[in-house]
């Protein structure tokens, strides 16, 4: 992946074997975006349900997307998928 940004850093190796953990982990097809920081947001699309995003960081680590507990009015970390968590 390249940077077409002039103020971004080049997507991370570390970030592109995590990208590449999740999407065996979810079965799916991702898209993969580049961030500024040099890691990756990440978009699963589920047909006609809300997408659930993703944050690959430099160093590798992913991180789950936030839903709304329409109980509590709060948003909760959406659990990672099994083999990543």
């Amino acid at each position: 992946m390249t940077s077409h940004a002039t103020n971004t850093l080049p997507v991370t190796d570390a970030a592109i074997a995590a990208y590449r953990r999740l999407q065996a982990c979810v079965c799916a097809c991702l898209l993969a975006y580049e961030r500024p920081d040099g890691g990756l947001l990440c978009e699963q699309r589920r047909g006609h349900g809300r997408p659930v995003f993703y944050r690959v960081t430099p160093t590798g680590t992913v991180e789950a997307d936030h839903l709304l507990d329409w109980r509590t009015l709060r948003f909760t970390p959406a659990p990672l998928p099994p083999g990543l968590a």
